[in-house]
């Protein structure tokens, strides 16, 4: 029983009219409106962690306090009054003080036995009885009295149209958001809770209803609006309405009929206004059907037992006509048991299966921690609860390895979205005598669920290196504590590992796996490597930010390191700088200058900068450069590679610092044993290995793309006679200086597929779109199958083979086909250009900028293909 009621003081911490963010667990829940609006007045609040919860069961002590707090307020907090039921004895509960100042007011009485019973599960006939009686709201009067002492409650309800939530049982068990639709379709008015204090901004996502009130629209918290803000019309000042009056069908009617004799009411879908008449043929929910009092021509005239055969005798009550009549406290339309509603219409209520909960233990990475690291993860496991949901309200934990005191600020954090990112405080603990133990914590597991939980904390300075694992402390029987989200009960008996336990029953199923052990070290260590990511030659204009010249990947272990300087070799005297980014990032994070050197070497660039690696993480960083453009004739055909040296002359590669050890890294002593060192060309303790990139061409101009320019689509049936069969346009990158470097293209090898194709090899011409009169000759190796055909001294002829920067020409070849079919069969024919873009294995195109020729060009396609001729 005092978990239960732990929980419940848990659920209901005392409340602000401050802020509040909406709960997680009701976005699109049906009662969002209402169950966030009654937040924003500080009436409910939730579990802890964003979470409200809408589904479960609301228990009388709950109920009542949300209800005096709706209906009082702060008034609620002033009585002194502690024990004024039989079961309010021993150490005071957090509900007491809201059931005694409710037993006050005549809100309740209790059982006959004098007692509360706050832990029973709330009805919608007592939740009812309670919220109309701590409004004062009118209720009807029967001169005979009501069958049942719930009608009138319900009568009331039935006005304010509560059915069309609610089913028509008053035993129907109220869940959270259901409390929440009651409170709020009552139409009365509710207050709002305030704390000395407390910050008093009430949330703006639910307008505040004196705001909106006047406005002709009825918004949540409003009874009625009439579109002004005047009384005696039915709906007051305040938007409720008046005494007297019935606003439920959008307008406000006064009622003149005499309310000692007047009962409205809504039965199976009917609302009405009726009286105690004797004789009006009308059969009210206060007039039982009786056939032995009176005859069909006559209804007595005491109104008593009011009955007339031909209004009544069809409507004699009866189980299972889904009709809830006379001493019934349920009927679901038929009669059998074991649905809740019994072969007698008698309320049955479904078991509560005890809860039953399972925790695994998950793998935490063996990893090097630097000591004074912050965050550090220690241990994981995942819990999932059977037969209900349920709460862990308590975790120790103990050293596997090492000692507690080696770190510090231990954490509990929680996945409650399930996004697999443990983003919510659970709770916070310190060592004590060997034990690390969470206590009063409150981890909702929802059954069938499974939720991550991580340990985390904080290594400490002082530690010296050496090795700590966390496991659960399985010397303590109750290791891991939790209770039944819906019963409260105790989660009892741990069987660790499939062992078993002392009980006959074990709810706490606990699964382990060996000690996940946390190497701790003084500080940590940065590996340095040429990524994975293929960086390919490429030709540097002057005056242009290049592509990719280098790709570097960081690896930090045991700490978040930050690197304070990188020095890169290797570059030539026309580069002007080098910019540094981060992977998929388009803004520079630092520019690597000579002049920023220790000492200026030739070649070699060096840079500033605060970029962090995390700790146990990986870092890519791309090198550009920028190529001075007042030479592009001198600079023309300088090539280069960067590297990063492995000595520390003139200067290391890369100096850095580890963030939680505030220690500098140092430079490898080249052993085998990471000691806080920064390894160059290495992903593991070693010697340093240089770390050399590709080699770059610089260019006063180049070509910078090729592509198909042929005007027939692929397909097309090949051509017979001396016909057009390739197109290739080709074009020059922008003009980056104040001189102009037109290309010239001197040299083109194409591959000709002609399959089951006969062409003249004699014929083969090339010529220049604009001009196709003024053609030059080209060799082709073979009349049919894979030919090759060479056009060469391009530059010297007529065809006109210069291309202005910015600018593009279209080449053509041009041939003899005497047979597209040599054989029955497929027959196809199709040009291009191959080995595009590799620095290293060029021939196929020779092109000069004016000053370097060359026989490659810095293109992203390999290989470029014109139309594909076909015939069948």
């Amino acid at each position: 029983m005092r978990r239960l009621l732990f929980i419940t003081m848990v659920l209901f911490p005392v409340l602000s009219m401050a802020q509040v963010a909406p709960f997680l667990d009701v976005l699109g829940h049906p009662h969002a409106p209402q169950i966030e609006f009654l937040h924003s007045r500080g009436i409910v609040d939730g579990y802890g962690y964003g979470i409200f919860r809408p589904d479960f069961t609301i228990n009388r002590a709950e109920f009542l306090k949300i209800l005096m707090l709706a209906v009082y307020g702060d008034e609620i907090f002033g009585t002194s009054d502690r024990d004024c039921f039989t079961d309010f004895r021993g150490e005071e509960q957090w509900f007491w003080k809201h059931a005694c100042a409710a037993k006050e007011r005549g809100v309740i009485d209790g059982y006959p036995d004098g007692s509360f019973r706050g832990t029973k599960t709330v009805n919608l006939a007592e939740a009812l009885k309670m919220s109309i009686d701590a409004w004062g709201m009118r209720t009807p009067v029967y001169p005979a009295g009501p069958p049942n002492w719930y009608d009138p409650y319900f009568d009331v309800g039935a006005s304010k149209r509560i059915f069309t939530e609610f089913p028509y049982n008053p035993g129907h068990l109220l869940t959270r958001s259901e409390m929440t639709v009651l409170l709020v379709h009552l139409g009365q008015r509710i207050q709002t809770v305030t704390i000395s204090g407390a910050d008093d901004d009430i949330d703006d996502t639910w307008q505040n209803p004196l705001e909106s009130c006047g406005d002709g629209m009825l918004d949540i918290g409003e009874s009625c609006d009439d579109g002004n803000v005047g009384n005696g019309d039915g709906c007051d000042d305040y938007c409720y309405e008046e005494d007297g009056w019935d606003c439920s069908s959008g307008l406000c009617i006064e009622n003149i009929i005499d309310e000692e004799q007047c009962a409205m009411y809504m039965r199976y879908g009917e609302h009405k206004n009726v009286c105690a008449t004797c004789g009006n043929g009308i059969c009210e929910s206060f007039e039982p059907c009786t056939a032995s009092t009176c005859t069909a021509q006559n209804c007595s005239s005491d109104c008593g037992d009011l009955y007339c055969p031909e209004d009544c005798e069809s409507n004699l009550p009866f189980c299972g006509n889904g009709i809830i009549e006379a001493d019934e406290e349920c009927d679901d339309n038929n009669n059998e048991d074991g649905d809740g509603c019994s072969s007698i219409c008698i309320i049955v209520p479904e078991p509560v299966y005890h809860s039953a909960l399972r925790i695994e233990q998950r793998t935490v990475d063996s990893l090097s921690q630097t000591a004074g690291s912050d965050n550090v993860l220690l241990f994981a496991f995942d819990a999932t609860a059977g037969r209900q949901s349920a709460f862990i309200t308590g975790v120790t934990f103990g050293a596997d390895t090492g000692n507690l005191t080696d770190a510090t600020a231990y954490r509990l954090l929680v996945d409650l979205n399930g996004d697999g990112t443990t983003e919510t405080l659970a709770g916070n603990a310190s060592a004590q005598g060997g034990s690390l133990t969470f206590s009063n914590i409150f981890i909702p597991v929802t059954e069938g669920v499974s939720t991550r939980v991580e340990l985390v904390g904080n290594l400490t300075q002082i530690n010296q290196a050496g090795d700590l694992a966390i496991a659960f402390k399985t010397s303590n029987p109750q290791f891991i504590q939790a209770v039944g989200a819906q019963d409260g009960k105790d989660l009892t008996g741990i069987d660790t590992d499939s062992a078993g336990c002392n009980l006959s029953m074990c709810w706490i199923a606990v699964f382990t796996q060996s000690p996940n052990t946390i190497n701790v070290t003084e500080k940590g260590n940065l590996y340095v490597t040429q990524s994975t990511t293929p960086v390919p030659g490429r030709q540097l204009r002057a005056g242009a930010v290049s592509e990719s010249l280098m790709r570097l990947t960081f690896r930090a272990e045991g700490e978040d390191i930050t690197i304070e300087d990188i020095a890169i070799a290797g570059g030539s005297t026309y580069i002007d700088e080098l910019e540094l980014f981060e992977a998929d990032s388009t803004v520079s994070f630092a520019k690597a200058r000579a002049i920023s050197c220790d000492t200026q070497t030739a070649g070699q660039f060096c840079a500033s900068t605060n970029l962090v690696v995390k700790q146990n993480t990986q870092k890519d960083i791309i090198i550009k450069a920028f190529v001075r453009p007042d030479s592009p004739a001198q600079a023309s055909g300088k090539t280069f590679a960067l590297y990063l040296t492995t000595g520390t002359s003139p200067q290391p590669a890369i100096r850095a610092v580890g963030n939680g050890s505030d220690e500098t890294i140092n430079q490898n002593n080249h052993n085998s044993i990471a000691e806080g060192e920064v390894f160059i060309g290495r992903n593991n303790a070693g010697v340093n290995n240089t770390i050399a990139g590709t080699t770059h061409d610089i260019a006063a101009s180049n070509i910078v793309e090729i592509s198909n320019d042929n005007s027939d689509p692929d397909g097309t049936v090949i051509p017979i006679g001396n016909t057009t069969f390739a197109a290739f346009k080709f074009k020059a990158s922008q003009k980056a200086s104040s001189v102009s470097f037109p290309v010239n293209i001197r040299d083109l090898v194409f591959n000709l597929n002609a399959s089951n194709v006969t062409i003249d090899p004699d014929t083969v011409t090339i010529y220049n779109k604009l001009n196709p009169n003024s053609t030059k000759g080209c060799s082709a190796s073979d009349s049919t199958g894979n030919i090759v055909i060479t056009c060469s001294n391009l530059e010297t002829s007529s065809v006109g083979t210069t291309i202005n920067q910015g600018s593009t020409i279209t080449l053509s070849l041009r041939a003899n086909i005497i047979s597209a079919q040599t054989s029955i069969g497929t027959a196809t024919l199709q040009a291009s250009l191959r080995s595009l873009g590799n620095r290293a294995d060029g021939g196929t195109i020779e092109w000069s900028d004016g000053t370097t020729t060359f026989d490659w060009v810095d293109i992203e396609e390999d290989r470029v293909e014109s139309t594909l001729y076909r015939s069948e």
